[in-house]
């Protein structure tokens, strides 16, 4: 089984929908979304996916509480304060927006997880922060670097970086 990674919609909801029609095809069940989705209007598009969405807010979704609200007339949005935290196949997979928050939450989390998504800086990015393996999956808007969202297979463990404009 594997995951998609995405982050930093920034409200391009062309590349959103070739994305979520990536993740139809290849039979995707869940997505993480690092933030920044933006306005009501692409969350209502991000919910047309028919697995589930484990999104963390980020600093460019000024509307917050709107779109709190919203998510959750879905039933496959579930939403997570700060930090997100998921087990999937076993594995303890967490996820931020921003990348500054990996080392306080690393201090303070008990069982560290297997790997820790996040967002903001765009760029598609992997790293090693006390012992886990931190990845950046770049981001859908095309903003500052080429479009990307991460696949990770839960079984493997093994990421693979997509590029949206090759989808």
């Amino acid at each position: 089984m594997k995951v998609a990674v995405i982050s930093d919609i920034h409200d391009n909801e062309v590349n959103l929908t070739k994305v979520l029609t990536f993740c139809e095809q290849q039979k995707i069940e869940q997505i993480i979304c690092c933030g920044d989705v933006a306005s009501s209007e692409t969350l209502t598009q991000l919910a047309k996916f028919a697995g589930t969405i484990h999104l963390v807010f980020g600093n460019m979704d000024l509307d917050y509480h709107k779109q709190a609200t919203l998510a959750k007339r879905w039933s496959n949005i579930i939403l997570y304060q700060g930090v997100g935290e998921v087990m999937l196949a076993g594995k303890k997979i967490a996820f931020v927006h921003e990348p500054i928050k990996i080392k306080q939450y690393l201090q303070e989390t008990k069982i560290k997880p297997e790997i820790i998504f996040h967002g903001h800086t765009h760029k598609p990015w992997t790293e090693n922060i006390s012992g886990v393996q931190v990845v950046g999956p770049g981001n859908v808007a095309n903003i500052w670097y080429a479009p990307t969202f991460a696949l990770f297979d839960l079984q493997t463990s093994q990421l693979e970086l997509i590029m949206i404009n090759q989808l």
